[in-house]
């Protein structure tokens, strides 16, 4: 659950957060007053803890004016200021609650436990309902003409979440009357820089803890029941949201089937709504695609319940028609449309963040896990390599560890970093203009990572894993065939390969990724080619307008 923390002591911020963090709550700070109306007003939160002593608008006028704006997020004021009139002004300015400092962080805890049981009904209801297109303006009612809902199933790293929402935020900027509704069980989506026009219906999270088994990532309950409630979720938004466009991403039947029921839901009683499956183009090994979809009767719901299947990628550089043995009578649904990266320019940003990270005359190593479910060791590794390397060449570096990385794990990685004068990042949203920034960037092989790299990198050195899916093996091994890039797999990772690796690489004057992108030998507009499909589904040209 999402709470807002509007309080300008840094203590206080520090003792509530890392208690509230540890509830397993997300928790985003305001500052002062105006911070906090603009957050509130653009963002759902299940509460809001307020101070009354606030810069620029202090906790009554806050309160009072969100709840003028419409605006019906519990708000509990937390305040020094316990006389009784303050405590009268705080209920009449709408709050749920009041709690004078100093406090004990239980009956905080046993407040915001209180009010959220007693709102539950009324935040489900909320949420689905301003998830729904619609915004209000002075003028009155203003509603998108289209709507499309995404899925993303989320169970281990980043790379899905973050696809999608390239794929969200160039539709709503490039098509104004689209207003999008992801469905995700990312435990980290309200980090990232949401679009307009654009919303989210957060699922229970559930991790991946081997091929097709999973396990719940934060809830102590059964597997069964969380998958239910994702279920159920799933199926009532789409009856709800009633999308022109349901738009999938990786799975076609989603974590364990759990889209079933909402496909055949949309195919029997929602005809006019576009069944579309949005897939990576290397999947995994061939033969290891080849038995789960037969297991699993993919072939069967590639045929019977989508309309279209847009391929992120490219069928020169692999060919998942011919790789994973797609009938020749399903060809006709598949769109390539090259490989999902984001567009955005970030050559002054590069620049600045050199001079943060005090590379500016330097080379800048950049070294990232992704999400950091399964990447400590190439942190680790690389860190060990570093005193040795610093004596051979001068060079900056930064390490990026991902929010998955294990609380032990990242304490121990941000504590080599220091002593080795690593530059440390627990997450960064935008990678990309750090990648840009970088001379040499050290990676695991995950799509949106190598994508990433593909579109803004200039040399890159990636360690893929080899279990439990062979995928990253295959496209970090293509790519090293084509001498863009330099592979390792995980398994032989050492201190002696990667250090003679980013020693040649760095020594290197060739820049592989920058020459391909200036002879635009890979297809790098995903983005574009996937809007513009969308487009013309949504607002199809009349026959005798087309070729």
């Amino acid at each position: 659950m999402d709470i807002l923390l509007v309080e300008d002591e840094p203590q206080v911020v520090s003792f509530i957060k890392k208690g509230l963090e540890a509830e397993q709550f997300s928790v985003e700070v305001a500052k002062d007053g105006l911070e906090a109306q603009s957050r509130a007003e653009k963002y759902l939160y299940d509460l809001i803890i307020l101070d009354v002593v606030l810069p620029e608008q202090n906790g009554f006028q806050v309160c009072e004016h969100l709840r003028q704006s419409k605006i019906d997020t519990p708000v509990i004021f937390l305040t020094c200021k316990d006389d009784l009139d303050d405590r009268v002004r705080g209920f009449q300015a709408g709050a749920n609650d009041y709690l004078t400092k100093p406090f004990a962080f239980e009956e905080l805890m046993s407040r915001i436990r209180l009010i959220l049981k007693n709102s539950i009904p009324q935040r489900l209801t909320r949420r689905l309902r301003e998830s729904s297109a619609t915004k209000t303006t002075a003028g009155g009612t203003e509603t998108s003409r289209h709507r499309v809902m995404m899925y993303s199933h989320d169970t281990f790293g980043l790379g899905h979440i973050k696809r999608s929402l390239k794929i969200a935020s160039h539709l709503v900027e490039n098509y104004p009357d689209i207003s999008i509704l992801l469905l995700s069980g990312s435990p980290v989506l309200h980090e990232f820089k949401l679009p307009e026009n654009f919303d989210y219906i957060k699922l229970p999270s559930v991790k991946k803890v081997d091929r097709e088994e999973y396990r719940p990532r934060q809830l102590k309950m059964e597997f069964d029941k969380v998958w239910q409630v994702r279920q159920n979720i799933i199926l009532s938004s789409v009856e709800i949201y009633k999308p022109d466009i349901f738009l999938v991403d990786h799975s076609p039947l989603g974590m364990r089937s759990e889209l079933l029921e909402t496909l055949k839901h949309i195919k029997l009683h929602a005809p006019n709504t576009k069944l579309i499956l949005g897939m990576r183009d290397i999947l995994d090994g061939p033969e290891e695609v080849w038995q789960a979809w037969k297991n699993q009767d993919i072939l069967a719901a590639l045929e019977f319940l989508y309309d279209h299947i847009l391929v992120y990628g490219s069928r020169e550089i692999f060919d998942p028609l011919k790789q994973y043995r797609i009938p020749q009578h399903l060809h006709k649904k598949f769109t390539f449309c090259g490989y999902v990266t984001p567009l955005n320019e970030v050559d002054g940003i590069a620049g600045q963040i050199k001079h943060e990270l005090g590379a500016s005359s330097r080379p800048l190593v950049l070294v990232t896990i992704g999400g950091g479910d399964d990447g400590f060791e190439v942190l680790d590794v690389f860190l060990k390599s570093v005193p040795s390397l610093r004596q051979q060449i001068d060079f900056g570096s930064l390490v990026v560890s991902g929010p998955f990385l294990s609380p032990q794990q990242r304490q121990q990685i941000e504590q080599v970093s220091k002593e080795n004068q690593v530059h440390f990042r627990n997450f960064v949203s935008d990678l990309t203009g750090y990648i840009k920034a970088s001379d040499l960037v050290i990676s695991m092989a995950g799509y949106n990572s190598v994508t990433e790299i593909l579109r803004y990198g200039s040399k890159a050195l990636l360690v893929p894993r080899v279990s439990p899916r062979r995928e990253q093996l295959v496209r970090a091994t293509t790519l090293s065939e084509l001498k863009l890039v330099n592979s390792i797999p995980l398994s032989e990772l050492s201190q002696e390969n990667l250090s003679a690796n980013l020693l040649a690489l760095l020594q290197q004057k060739e820049k592989p990724l920058e020459a391909m992108r200036q002879e635009q030998l890979l297809n790098l507009g995903g983005c574009v080619k996937v809007g513009a499909f969308l487009n013309e589904i949504l607002n199809p040209l009349p026959v005798n307008e087309k070729n």
